[in-house]
Order: structure tokens, then sequence, then C-alpha cells
């Protein structure tokens, strides 16, 4: 059993020798220069002798919270949805603009994705179109997607290309991108999201982002049917395994990586702030393997079906810690997405003393916000789930309103 700096009895010289020779004087002296100790006395006093927690006086009920308080590492009292006074972070800005906007001050470098959605290619198309970018950085993937069409338009604009692999994003924090530098979400893979936001916030202190969204999903109301009548016949636990006859986009087994990890204390207990959404497997399985104390997972207020769904995810991985939070909010808004990473970071980390991590399980703008939260507070860990492959035709089509937005820090 490891020992803490409080269990620990320090001798020297002539007392380390008599300790040695005559085993059966240890007791006196260890104990003789601890004298009467009181709850209130600091943990060094003038022996030099460190943290010691405990006297023969009061052993008892001592020894028995430091044994608690240090092996068994129970939660804070963190009570669900409990309402504190939240002390005002400096916080990134983050502020949608319109498109004649971002094209005045986004005419730098463009970053996208060329990904294999439809919306990925309208985006950059428009993106490149609007912007006028000098040079536009094209990250490859395994996935040829819509590669062709995204080259096509950047050349046609005759701009500078510069191709990357999705493997190979030290550029991000290498490359001189100077003011106006644009990076396109919607075809960048969670992990690229964050790792690229946080990084360009750090080094320019601002970045303008462009996102499109997809115009439908492979969700419709049939299929929320079959869910709704899961549900109704038992418990969530049903309901996560109807979605599994109908989220076909995704194979597992899924993959946990860390994309930001921090000196933790083991000592404290770990709370997780995540996201849940239709893609359900993602979250459940990292809180399945994870040991996490407290859970708060954010999900969407939306009256649509991928929302409805988000909602008993939720309910589902809640189960597998100690206490939790089930969050609603606006998930198209980032700076309100950002204020919830805030208030549970405030909650947990600052009052509740625990271990802060975030799980990416969420939407793109829901990435967007925890990379600006993370380019100023650190956390102790980043999650990201990946599934080990997927179906291209099972995931979103058309295209939605481009939005820009301006973070800065």
């Amino acid at each position: 059993m490891p020992l803490a700096d409080r269990d620990r009895f320090e001798l020297s010289g002539a007392d380390l020798t008599r300790w040695l020779t005559k085993p059966e004087a240890g007791a006196d002296l260890l104990c003789r220069n601890l004298g009467e100790t009181r709850e209130e006395d600091t943990d060094e006093d003038s022996s030099g002798v460190v943290g010691i927690d405990v006297v023969e006086q009061n052993s008892d009920h001592r020894a028995q919270r430091s044994r608690q308080s240090e092996f068994n590492f129970p939660s804070p009292n963190i009570v669900a949805g409990q309402q504190t006074e939240l002390q005002r972070f400096d916080l990134p800005k983050i502020q949608e603009v319109s498109n004649n906007e971002a094209a005045k001050t986004g005419r730098g470098d463009y970053v996208t994705g060329l990904g294999f959605e439809d919306c990925c290619e309208i985006s950059a198309k428009q993106s490149i179109a609007e912007l006028k970018p000098r040079k536009v950085h094209c990250i490859q993937y395994d996935i040829e997607g819509r590669s062709k069409e995204i080259l096509r338009a950047a050349m046609e604009a005759n701009t500078d290309v510069v191709m990357h692999s999705a493997n190979e994003v030290g550029f991000l924090g290498s490359a001189p991108f100077g003011k106006g530098l644009t990076i396109d979400i919607t075809g960048l893979s969670k992990p690229l999201i964050f790792t690229s936001i946080k990084t360009a916030l750090r080094r320019l202190g601002e970045v303008i982002v462009s996102y499109t969204a997809p115009d439908s999903t492979w969700l419709d109301s049939a299929d929320l049917d079959l869910v709704h009548s899961s549900n109704n016949h038992a418990e969530n636990v049903s309901a996560a395994e109807a979605l599994k006859e109908i989220v076909a986009c995704e194979f597992p087994p899924y993959h946990i990586h860390s994309l930001e990890r921090l000196a933790t204390d083991a000592t404290r207990a770990r709370a997780l702030l995540a996201f849940s959404s239709s893609s359900h497997e993602r979250l459940i399985h990292l809180v399945s393997n994870q040991s996490f104390n407290h859970l708060d997972v954010l999900t969407s207020s939306a009256s649509v079906p991928s929302a409805h769904i988000a909602e008993m995810v939720a309910r589902v991985a809640v189960r597998e810690a100690e206490t939790h939070d089930i969050i609603k909010q606006d998930d198209e808004v980032p700076d309100q997405i950002l204020a919830n990473i805030e208030r549970s970071y405030h909650t947990k980390y600052f009052l509740g003393g625990m271990n802060f991590e975030i799980g990416l399980t969420g939407s793109k703008l829901e990435t967007l916000a925890s990379a600006a939260f993370c380019s100023k507070y650190r956390v102790n860990n980043v999650w990201y789930v990946r599934p080990n492959k997927f179906d291209t035709n099972k995931f979103t089509t058309g295209a939605g309103q481009q939005r820009y937005f301006k973070i800065s820090i």
C-alpha cells in the first residue's frame, strides 16, 4: 500500500542508529517529539516531521478519516443541479459574424478538410469564393471523399494550394500563419478541430471559423418511432439497444484517444463533461471504460428526432457515475456552449476540487467551444472516441446555411 507524505517519519544520526539496533523502542522514538497535536495545527511542526496527522490520544477516529480520504477517494459533495455563484472567467469571445465581415478579416490562409459529405464540398467552394484566401491548406484523409471537387475550386481561384496529411498536423503549430486565418471545420475531424482552433488561438489570439451544417441526417421519424417503442416497454437501456439497429453508420470496436493530458492528482475524484448525440456509442463507450465520479452531460434542447435520441443516450450514460447532471442547451450557439463548460469547470474543479476532463462526444460546434475554452484553461484530459470504421453513405446529405464565427482571446 503506498504511503502519503503525512504517513512518513524521518530519523537521522543517533536516533536512526537506536531505532535500527533497538526496534522495541521504535514507537517512543517516532512519537516523542509530537506533543499535543490539535486540529488547527499546521502539517509541519518545529521538529521537522512533515505531515503527521495522527497522535495516540485521538488515533482511532483520525486514522479512520485518513484512510478514507487517501485510499477510497470519495467524491466531493456535489449536489445534482446545484446553483452556485459563478466566478467569472476571462473566457474567449465567440461572435457570429456576417459573410461580408468574415471576408474582410479572413483573407489570409484558409484551412479545410477534404471530407466526404455534401456540405464539405459546398462549404469549401463558397468560402474560397467569398474569402479569396492567399493560400489554401487542404487536409487529406484516407477516404478520397470530395477531394477532386474541392481542389478544383481552389485552383480555379488562382490561389496557392498546400496538401497536408490528416496524420501530420504539426504544420498547425509551425506554419507562418498571419492575421486573417480561417479554419473551415465542416470537413475536419473532431481531433483536428480541437487541435487547430486551440493552436491558432494560442499563437495568433484570433481566428475565423467557417461552418456549414448538413441539410439532413440519416435519422427519420420512422427510426425515432422504433426507438420510442423500445423505450416505452422498458428502460432507456432498451432504447440504446434499439439504436444499434438504426445507427449503422459506425462500427465497433471503438478506440479512446487522449488529445490533451495534464498531470493529474490520483487522489482526487474525476469529473467528466461530455456531450450527448445520436452517435450514441461513443459516449457510452467512454463512460463505460473510464471511472468517473461525476458526469455533466450536455444535450440539445431542440425538438428534433436526433435531439430526442441524444437525451435518451444521456440518461443511459449517467448511470455510470455516482452523481450527474444532464444539461439541456442550444447546441447551435457556441458561446452558450462555452458558458456551460465554464459553469461545469467552476463547480467541479474550483468548488469541488475534482479533476476535470472533457469528452468530445458531440457536435463540431461543441468541439469548437471546447477548443476555445482549452486555449486559455488547462483541463486534466480531453478524450476523443473513434469507431473502427464507418459507412460514408449513412451520414448526411445536402448543405444548410454557412456560418462564420470570430473567436478571440
